[in-house]
């Protein structure tokens, strides 16, 4: 059961002549965006892998197929 206050806020848009639906399309800047956050995890593991085999040994190789699980919904979300 909705809120008073939901269904007013409902109503308001369809007074407007507007429906209420999610934006479901993304514009050049927000596939820049989230290439650019997909590009940065693996440039991060670059940067610290020779202080991560200094430190943590054979156990940070490892890290490999965990960010690549990681990343691979990224990847299909940016190209879908």
């Amino acid at each position: 059961m909705e809120s008073s206050d939901a269904q007013d806020d409902a109503g308001s848009i369809e007074a407007g002549g507007y429906q209420q639906e999610p934006k479901r399309t993304l514009g050049s800047f927000q596939v820049f965006a989230i290439s650019f956050a997909f590009i940065s995890v693996p440039v991060g593991i670059f940067a610290t892998f020779d202080e991560v085999q200094q430190t943590a040994g054979p156990v940070g190789i490892w890290l490999w197929p965990i960010a690549a699980v990681g990343q691979t919904p990224v990847a299909l979300v940016t190209a879908a």
